[in-house]
């Protein structure tokens, strides 16, 4: 990347006894070095591999509803509708991915500002699809050493916490040229981690936690509306917002590009989008740290329809004070309603 208005999030390259270390505590250890820290990328040691084959067996994993993504909007603010498809096997829509009118643009050799260019030009024509949330994981059950996504071994599982896929366990994600996630923090502001594990790159932006607040000022500035009716309206991933209005409107944020084979570390309450340059494979899941944990019961969630199938975590669960309030407020109610009696 060649503008000199990017700035690329921090990247890491562990070596192996370093990438030996548990996860939590390697990830840990960064962020509280770096509490400003929107995301880090961790490019892995050589001889590191998620699994011992080598190969994605897409015939086996289906797509039960695949996204068409449309857009609607102009200058840099734009609305998304997602449009439900078909369900279909992963080996099919890569094939569909592979063909003309889903490949990039191509100028012969890597150039990241004429693909996002192409990106935030077209970003309104030709709705792409997405292939998101696939409850499968593409990691061996166990590794010879490294990171794993299905065994991060993080403060969740200190916790009775129920299984959530994409936040207890993996989800995959298949992409094609412009298939983008909208703006959003995780649920319940919970830290991130994302692996490419085939095809094409993607392109991130991430709001630092600090800067949280100026983002949220823009976005209820360009969407009154959604605000009005939903003072979470962010977390419904349906805005698109260009890096060109971040800039103008003063919102600091850093860019990255992942390639097949790297991982992106989310921190908790980043707000976060992007888009694929092409067909790939990624996978993701959710994960906690001791930090994350006042930052989980302040988080402000949805409550209107729109995240009627949302992931809805009992905070309780780590502040058993919680409960008893909920119990305390309980009994108030009934004992109000048999005086009313």
């Amino acid at each position: 990347m060649v503008n000199s208005d990017i700035h690329l999030c921090p990247t890491l390259r562990p070596t192996r006894q370093q990438f030996e270390r548990p996860f939590a505590e390697f990830v840990r250890e960064q962020f509280l070095k770096h509490p400003e820290w929107a995301c880090f990328k961790v490019i892995p040691p050589k001889r590191w591999k998620p699994n011992k084959r080598g190969k994605y067996d897409l015939e086996n994993v289906r797509i039960a509803t695949p996204i068409k993504q449309h857009v609607f909007g102009k200058s840099g603010a734009y609305r998304c509708i997602l449009e439900e498809q078909r369900g279909m096997m992963a080996s099919d829509f890569e094939k569909m991915a592979s063909g003309p009118s889903h490949k990039a643009p191509e100028r012969g050799h890597r150039d990241d500002d004429f693909l996002e260019r192409s990106f935030w030009s077209s970003v309104t024509i030709n709705p792409p699809l997405y292939g998101a949330d696939v409850a499968v994981s593409f990691f061996d059950e166990r590794l010879d050493f490294g990171w794993n996504l299905r065994r991060l071994g993080c403060l969740l599982s200190q916790y009775d916490v129920p299984e959530i896929p994409g936040v207890t366990s993996p989800m995959a994600y298949f992409g094609t040229w412009k298939s983008f996630f909208g703006w959003h923090k995780e649920d319940i502001d919970l830290y991130s981690i994302n692996y490419n594990h085939a095809g094409a790159a993607k392109i991130w932006y991430c709001v630092s936690p600090r800067d949280g607040h100026t983002f949220d000022r823009m976005a209820r500035g360009l969407f009154p509306e959604l605000h009005a009716a939903c003072p979470a309206f962010v977390r419904h991933k349906d805005i698109m917002i260009s890096p060109r209005l971040l800039r103008a409107a003063g919102v600091p944020f850093v860019q990255a590009r992942q390639e097949p084979g790297e991982f992106i570390v989310l921190n908790a309450a980043a707000y976060h989008s992007g888009f694929n340059l092409g067909f790939n494979i990624a996978e993701a899941v959710n994960f906690a740290l001791p930090e994350w944990l006042p930052v989980g019961r302040a988080a402000l969630n949805c409550e209107c329809s729109a995240m009627s199938d949302g992931v809805c975590l009992d905070m309780g669960i780590f502040f058993p004070d919680l409960r008893r309030e909920d119990s305390s407020s309980g009994e108030e109610e009934e004992g109000e309603e048999e005086d009313e009696e």
